[in-house]
């Protein structure tokens, strides 16, 4: 298994028997994790891609606020 690093994005996803999935985590500890059971492995990245630029994009919900 191998993680890669893309500006603030490591990332790992990977492809078995039609599964796929999708692991990555910003740097402001912001994660998501996609798993998909059948299909092409492009809608999984793209759906984690989009969930992580929608968590980002929205202003933050902790009690702290941070």
């Amino acid at each position: 298994m191998t993680w890669k690093t893309s500006g603030r994005l490591r990332w790992h996803y990977g492809v078995t028997r039609g599964a796929s999935d999708f692991a990555g985590a910003l740097d402001d500890c912001t994660w998501v994790m996609v798993h998909r059971l059948s299909g092409r492995p492009a809608p999984t990245v793209n759906t984690a891609v989009h969930i992580l630029k929608d968590a980002t994009a929205k202003p933050s919900n902790r009690v702290d606020g941070s």
